[in-house]
């Protein structure tokens, strides 16, 4: 298993949450107050996105890992599961706010 740089996993949220805003299907089960973000996020750290990186090795060779065999540390899924928290609880507010 190898772990994941902050790099690789701006673009998997990124490209994620662009695949989610234009309709593709989604992975994980939703909560009313979730978006694009949050989504994504979610799939990420339930290893429900099918994509795979490729990373160049200093040889000159490529290595393909598949996204669900990326590793993260222990802080940084629990830094996200609370961010998620936080934005879906902020939606929440925005959304009742137009009630």
């Amino acid at each position: 298993m190898l772990r994941a740089t902050r790099f690789e996993i701006a673009k998997i949220l990124g490209e994620r949450a662009t695949q989610i805003e234009k309709g593709s299907p989604i992975f994980v089960d939703m909560c009313p107050y979730d978006t694009v973000e949050t989504i994504s996020r979610r799939e990420l750290l339930e290893g429900r996105i099918p994509f795979s990186i490729q990373r160049l090795l200093p040889d000159g060779s490529t290595l393909k890992i598949a996204v669900s065999n990326l590793v993260f540390s222990a802080q940084w899924r629990n830094a996200q599961w609370g961010l998620i928290e936080r934005l879906r609880h902020n939606n929440k507010k925005l959304l009742d706010s137009f009630k």
